[in-house]
């Protein structure tokens, strides 16, 4: 995906975050992928730097990355200050709408003060690099509102810059930039292009392989619960892009859905879910009692309980609508007992909870 397919991609994600109650986990996902495949864009860009002198205590920087008709890609910053400092970056599309990336690090003492320095000055502690605290955030912003952000749990705000202030940065820093590209200020392609990996879900405690009896990858499974794909035409829509099928229980209140890998076999399905939101289409009615996963986790359990089960995570993500996300990932699969056999290279977890309980529970491989 280019920088300029991300861009379209995020003006669709947006209308349906403003429209849509729930599939947070689908949209973190694309989010995260969308700032992702900007870094894989930027690699060929062209790039300006600026540097900040007015903006903190200790200066800063920020650098642009520019495709070659002049479209602003990527926004890099940096802020010093002698206490810490802190890096972003942002995925521009327009004033009051991108994807910002922020990681702030707070050093115990001056990164100055060294043992001599401390010990001259009557200070029992010097400057540690190890005691360093770090804590993270994703934010998206659509037409001046924060529509979707991840932050540590339990993480002070006040940490971070307002939502005002961060809107009054990006627009100045993006006036900026475009300024010194439109004066044709100093350009250069990166020689080394490093990607900072930041807000990585946190690895489940443990593991959900089967929903509704269906096991992922097992086709006897499958067709002892769902019957065959071979006897209807499995759909690929907007909200899930792959072939899936989705069941309703008696009542229409829980949904089900299989999803199918392209290359995969019939019936081998790789990714579930269970929501309140009805899907675009349905293939039949299951038995209500079907309608958990093979840890046990069903709809409308608290979020203490899911926690319990799969462990705390890194990040909380926080829809517009008050909705609650947690994630989890795995991506060494090789060294992870049950998930060995399976030839795919990320296993996800996602749970989305509303003021009542658990909505929706995603769960299986990210297509590779």
């Amino acid at each position: 995906m280019t920088a300029r397919q991300a861009i379209l991609s995020l003006v669709c994600v947006l209308l349906v975050l403003n429209a849509a109650s729930q599939q947070l986990g689908a949209w973190a996902d694309r989010l995260h992928g969308m700032h992702q495949a900007a870094y894989y864009d930027a690699q060929s860009a062209v790039t300006i730097q600026l540097d900040l002198p007015d903006f903190s205590t200790e200066g800063g920087e920020a650098v642009g990355y520019f495709r070659e008709a002049g479209e602003l890609i990527l926004i890099e910053v940096k802020f010093f200050g002698e206490m810490g400092r802190s890096e972003s970056s942002i995925l521009w599309h327009d004033v009051g709408s991108f994807i910002f990336l922020e990681r702030q690090l707070a050093y115990n003492r001056p990164a100055y003060l060294d043992k001599e320095a401390a010990m001259w000055i009557g200070d029992t502690e010097a400057f540690d690099s190890g005691k360093t605290v770090v804590v993270e955030r994703f934010v998206c912003f659509d037409n001046g509102k924060e529509v979707y952000a991840e932050y540590p749990p339990k993480v002070d705000r006040a940490l971070f810059m307002s939502s005002a202030d961060l809107l009054a940065m990006a627009d100045t820093l993006q006036s900026m930039l475009m300024t010194a590209y439109g004066a044709k200020s100093e350009r250069a392609t990166m020689d080394q292009f490093v990607r900072v990996e930041l807000l990585q879900p946190t690895r489940p405690t443990a593991i959900d392989t089967a929903m509704a009896g269906v096991v992922m990858g097992d086709a006897t499974s499958a067709l002892r619960v769902l019957g065959s794909t071979g006897e209807r035409r499995l759909m690929e829509t907007e909200r899930y892009p792959m072939p899936h099928a989705s069941y309703s229980d008696p009542d229409r209140t829980i949904f089900a859905t299989f999803s199918l890998h392209y290359g995969a076999g019939y019936d081998q399905y790789a990714e579930m879910e269970l929501s309140r939101a009805e899907p675009d289409t349905t293939f039949g009615v299951l038995k209500r009692d079907l309608f958990r996963s093979s840890l046990g986790i069903e709809l409308g359990m608290s979020k203490e309980k899911v926690e319990a089960i799969l462990g705390s995570t890194r990040t909380v993500g926080k829809g517009a609508n008050g909705n609650t996300l947690l994630s989890y990932r795995i991506d060494d699969l090789g060294n992870t007992g049950v998930l060995k056999g399976y030839a795919l290279p990320t296993y996800y977890i996602t749970a989305e909870f509303d003021a009542v309980g658990l909505v929706e529970y995603r769960f299986g491989f990210e297509y590779p």
